[in-house]
């Protein structure tokens, strides 16, 4: 559409150019009314620029459009074309002194309106059943034969006959004749084509192209009365209707270009029928007077043309009705079959509303209202046992971090289908929403309910025991599943649901697969509830609930201390406990950033001190995936003015299974600060040796819990070390070996080529007045 206004604005200057020129021949042609002034150049000029700039206009114009309107355009604009060099060719005939009419300009004369024709058939042709085209042909041609008989009975045969008459052909006469004739058979076509346009194209365009023909028709008419009657003058402003005409279609042209896609002529319910109907029976109208004239008062020559003609339009209006009843009987017939696929249609949405409201679109599974439904009805039966069991897949968030939704949307439509492999047939499976789903197990005997509960559970875990292969991904997946039951937990459907979930995650944070509901749980629920109110209400004034606590870690060949970690205290609560109820309940943001800010400013204070040591502080997760964190990092290090070369961030191996060019992104804004990375844990978590070499860390920290393996008897944890060694020597990381208590460990993890260490062997944690004094000195000995 941009095209489409832009060319419009560049053809304006040449449409006004066309106004112009038009007003000029008019003002022409009354100067020369009375043959007082005439100059042939100047007549020449005024009739063939502005049919020629016209047609311009017109090409133009199509070159915009597209499909059929393109092509009706073009033709609409080779008919004008056609007209301007019959116009050219006339005028260089009468400036010759050659006898202009008839002559070789006729045959170009006689292309505009077949070209016109062609144009206005194609607007409108394809768009509909070729029953409806087939009439519309049949109307334009009973309308070019009534023109055709009343033209032949008023004015072309009693030419031809006083011709004959006389002995002359009175050729001139014929041909203006035909003209005259094929300017009426053209509006005819007209009215009959644009009964097939919308509104909007019939106020926009069809009304300049209606004003442009009859214009032009008012032209050759008078053109055709100084055939008849000599001593008309050659130069009338009637005569002009000739540029009125090209100058109306250039307008139609530029219309065009205001039209939307939408209003282009289609079959449509905005069709106006009734001026098509009007061009149709209005001409039969015209006609049937000749009936009844022709008999009494015509000459032979009228009488057989009237009469030949008649009979076609009566074969043609047969044919016409013919089609029509065809077309109202297959219209009847598509309407019947048009209410029965509505019906079926009806009938199938109204399935697939019903299915919607009571399903989940995803997996197919029943969702949580008629799954609470079924259950309020299952627990009313107080002889029999309900079972209702709270399921969660673990970690599914890292697959759609990391692999996409489409890719999980799947994985969740095949757990879906597994898990319905294994039920009972009264058993409901439903999803809760996102990886949760929920499974009722309704009317279980009192004795066996647990044991044939617990045997389906085995069963649903065993479902997740093969990987789920989905395009080139294996996923392994695993869930946690809580239980309770009715009536021993409980006789409403919000209690048995809100048991199930409290089952389901307890046995998540215990890493256990499964756990029934019990009383110890509700209390477990509540003191999680008791402890994060106060850690909410603890970070109000944090200052007053938390401090940081510092590990030294110790370069075993010099002891110098080259680094601590930072360690978040609170005075009630062990570090155990409030870390993970912080993430899950989403406090670990406002705590990280706190612990975060501690551990800078003691840090940029022992910078100031003249013993800079650089501080690791640990990052959740959670902290690390919000979209701010790379801000809220810079934010502190400006804040606590620490130079950024002495702070790591210690990440878990899980952060590296969620969204890589996010973590890619975050890490490499930052190292480009001066910040450093460690992997914390390694060898404990979920990381991919294919991602860890692209990102930028600089440190892998061992978990203690390979160095408590180590002793005299066993040595499974030696290969599992050696092997961490051998990556970081790979990739050029640094490695600290986290929870080195013993003199014993210490032996082993030398002869192993261990040279960092962090653990009770040198220090505890320390507050800042115990560590300090150990910073300035720049050396640990060990504890033990």
């Amino acid at each position: 559409m941009n095209s489409q206004i832009l060319l419009r604005q560049k053809l304006m200057p040449w449409f006004w150019l066309l106004v112009v020129l038009t007003l000029s021949s008019i003002v022409w042609a009354f100067i020369t009314l009375d043959n007082l002034v005439q100059n042939q150049w100047i007549e020449a000029f005024e009739y063939v620029v502005p049919r020629a700039l016209g047609a311009l206009i017109c090409f133009l114009v199509a070159r915009v459009h597209t499909g059929r309107a393109r092509l009706g355009w073009l033709w609409v604009a080779a008919a004008m074309g056609c007209y301007s060099l019959a116009s050219l060719t006339y005028q260089v005939l009468l400036i010759a002194g050659l006898t202009p009419f008839p002559s070789v300009a006729d045959i170009a004369f006689s292309l505009n309106p077949l070209f016109l024709i062609i144009g206005f058939f194609l607007f409108v042709e394809g768009r509909f059943h070729p029953r409806e085209r087939l009439r519309l042909t049949l109307d334009a041609l009973i309308i070019a034969m009534v023109v055709s008989v009343f033209i032949w009975y008023a004015l072309l045969a009693p030419a031809l006959a006083a011709h004959l008459a006389r002995g002359t052909l009175g050729l001139p006469i014929v041909l203006a004749t035909l003209y005259l004739t094929l300017d009426l058979v053209v509006l005819g076509v007209l009215l009959v084509c644009m009964g097939r346009w919308t509104r909007e194209n019939f106020q926009r365009v069809g009304w300049w192209f209606l004003i442009g023909i009859v214009v032009f028709s008012v032209a050759d008419g008078y053109f055709l009365a100084r055939c008849f009657l000599n001593g008309l003058p050659t130069s009338h402003p009637l005569e002009t209707g000739w540029n009125l005409w090209a100058l109306c279609f250039s307008m139609a042209g530029l219309q065009s270009l205001r039209v939307t896609h939408e209003s282009t002529p289609v079959s449509s319910q905005k069709t106006n029928v009734r001026l098509r109907q009007f061009g149709v029976y209005g001409a039969l109208l015209v006609v049937l007077p000749l009936v009844i004239i022709v008999p009494q008062n015509t000459t032979d020559f009228q009488r057989v043309g009237v009469q030949v003609g008649i009979g076609i339009l009566v074969i043609l209006v047969i044919a016409r009705q013919l089609v029509f009843s065809l077309h109202l009987e297959q219209a009847n017939k598509e309407l019947q079959e048009l209410s029965v696929s509505l019906e079926e249609r009806v009938q199938q949405r109204t399935a697939a509303l019903s299915f919607r409201a009571s399903h989940d679109l995803l997996t197919g599974l029943a969702n949580r209202d008629v799954f609470e439904q079924a259950l309020s009805s299952a627990i009313s039966d107080f002889t029999r046992v309900t079972a209702v069991l709270f399921m969660d897949l673990d970690r599914f968030k890292q697959i759609n971090d990391s692999l996409g939704h489409a890719l999980g949307d799947q994985a969740l439509r095949e757990v879906a289908w597994r898990m319905q492999q294994v039920l009972p047939e009264n058993a409901m499976l439903a999803r809760h929403g996102g990886d949760e789903f929920m499974l009722l197990l309704p009317r279980l005997e009192t004795v066996s309910a647990r044991a044939t509960t617990l045997d389906i559970v085995e069963q649903l875990l065993a479902t997740l025991q093969n990987p789920i292969c989905i395009e080139s991904a294996e996923l392994y997946l695993d869930m946690s599943i809580g239980i309770s039951f009715a009536p021993l937990n409980g006789s409403t459907v919000s209690v048995l649901e809100q048991q199930a979930d409290t089952a389901m995650y307890f046995a998540k944070r215990n890493s256990s697969r499964y756990a029934e509901f019990s009383a110890e749980m509700r209390s477990e629920t509540v003191e999680r509830l008791e402890i994060e109110g106060r850690l909410r209400r603890d970070l109000e004034q944090p200052e007053t609930a938390f401090w940081m606590m510092y590990q030294p870690i110790v370069e075993l060949s010099s002891q110098k201390i080259i680094a601590v970690e930072a360690l978040l205290r609170h005075r009630t609560y062990a570090t155990g406990q409030i870390i993970p109820l912080a993430e899950e309940s989403g406090i670990i943001v406002r705590l990280g950033t706190w612990s975060l800010e501690q551990a800078c400013t003691d840090a940029a204070r022992w910078d100031a001190l003249g013993f800079a040591v650089p501080v690791s502080v640990n990052v959740s997760t959670v902290q690390f995936e919000r979209p701010d964190f790379v801000e809220v990092i810079t934010e502190v290090l400006q804040r606590t003015k620490l130079r950024p070369e002495l702070l790591e961030l210690e990440l878990l191996e899980r952060v590296l299974v969620t969204r890589f060019d996010d973590i890619a992104e975050k890490m490499m804004r930052l190292r480009q600060l001066g910040v450093h990375f460690a992997l914390d844990d390694f060898g404990t978590g979920y990381s991919s040796l294919a991602y860890l070499h692209r990102l930028p860390f600089d440190t892998i920290k061992i978990d203690r819990s390979f160095v408590q393996a180590l002793n005299t008897e066993t040595r499974d944890s030696r290969p599992l070390i050696d092997a961490v060694y051998s990556i970081a020597r790979a990739f050029g990381f640094h490695t600290v070996v986290e929870g080195v208590e013993t003199a014993a460990e210490i032996a082993v993890l030398t002869g192993m080529g261990a040279n960092l260490i962090q653990g009770y062997y040198f220090a505890k944690p320390l507050k800042t007045a115990d560590l300090e004094p150990l910073l300035k000195i720049g050396v640990i000995a060990p504890v033990v």
